[in-house]
């Protein structure tokens, strides 16, 4: 069974992975997934600071050009999430497992959806002369 794959067992539970993190009711044993994630992508203080520290320095450097400004809100939104998003996964990275296989394609994953978008709005500028 990959990390992906969820089965209900013979006894009623759900096993997620190798690691079973629901109750015999079927709700979520939320401490289970907490020790999990820390032993996975390290103290959830560690990976909110590194977290923290990397997206202020995105805000930081977007303030800083004078492109970002005269982006319509949608695609500003979009680069600071998406972004943003891949700063969390990083930090989440290089503060736990380095070798865990899903924490470049998640990153990979945000990164497209950012691309998709600004794609999307750089086809469109072209086509309406606007650069």
């Amino acid at each position: 069974m990959t990390d992906f794959e969820t089965r209900q067992l013979d006894n009623g539970d759900f096993e997620v992975g190798e690691e079973n993190l629901f109750r015999e009711d079927g709700i979520h044993d939320v401490s289970a997934i907490v020790e999990e994630r820390d032993a996975r992508y390290g103290s959830f203080a560690n990976v909110a600071t590194t977290s923290r520290w990397f997206k202020k320095t995105l805000k930081d450097a977007l303030d800083k050009n004078p492109m970002f400004a005269q982006l319509d809100r949608t695609t500003q939104d979009v680069i600071l999430e998406g972004y943003g998003m891949v700063l969390h996964k990083l930090a989440r990275a290089v503060n736990g497992d380095l070798l865990y296989h899903d924490n470049p394609l998640d990153m990979e994953g945000y990164s497209q959806l950012v691309r998709k978008h600004i794609g999307k709005q750089y086809v469109e500028d072209h086509l309406h002369g606007k650069t």
